[in-house]
């Protein structure tokens, strides 16, 4: 992932969904990373051990597993302390 001010432009992440890229704002190129990483932009994927949407947050959440595009991607975003932090809630090494 891109970090500080070396971060790529989110045109570099061709079909980033708008939404991700308005709630992440001066991070949305590291969260387009993260969503493509995660279910190549599908707001309903579904991952195998039940996680959902963009992001793919784990049933552990609650509510916060959804398929809805805009709380997915808010959730995401809430998680991840403003797009500065994806490591700790997503346990990738980093």
């Amino acid at each position: 992932m891109a970090t500080g001010s070396n971060a790529a432009p989110v045109q570099a992440f061709d079909g980033c969904p708008a939404v991700i890229v308005e709630v992440f704002g001066d991070r949305a190129a590291d969260a387009c990373y993260v969503a493509w990483r995660e279910s190549s932009y599908r707001a309903g994927a579904t991952g195998s051990r039940g996680e959902k949407g963009y992001f793919q947050i784990h049933p552990v959440h609650g509510a916060k597993s959804t398929y809805d595009p805009y709380l997915n991607t808010l959730y995401a975003y809430q998680m991840s302390n403003g797009g500065w932090n994806w490591c700790p809630t997503w346990g990738w090494t980093c």
